[in-house]
């Protein structure tokens, strides 16, 4: 019963985080859209695309390059690794593990230069 239970709230805990991470890639997409349509789109050459922008946005943003994902980590008891993975499977609409790792593997946040305005 102990490992059966462990595996449910395991899934519980994934299917809290996808309903989570579809709720905010949308509005991370819609943000992403409007501060584009007001100041223009940083050149970010491995994001090429609106969906690259928003998994761009999102991997910069668990990759605590800029700002701690920590209580949302905790929250939901998730890695952020996890949580990318899952959004890039709902953003790219993929449904195996390997492309979605090779499209977050693509993303090069070595471009993010944080003294750039724009960025």
């Amino acid at each position: 019963m102990k490992d059966w239970a462990h595996v449910y709230i395991k899934l519980l805990t994934s299917e809290c985080c996808l309903k989570i991470l579809n709720e905010a890639l949308q509005i991370l997409n819609g943000l992403a859209s409007f501060y584009a349509d007001l100041i223009g789109t940083p050149n970010w050459p491995s994001a090429n695309n609106k969906e690259l922008l928003t998994l761009f946005l999102l991997k910069l943003y668990l990759s605590s390059t800029i700002i701690q994902p920590t209580e949302l980590v905790e929250y939901l008891e998730t890695p952020g690794s996890y949580m990318l993975l899952i959004g890039t499977k709902l953003l790219m609409e993929t449904e195996t593990d390997d492309k979605a790792q090779n499209i977050i593997s693509s993303l090069n946040l070595s471009e993010f230069d944080s003294n750039d305005k724009l960025q």
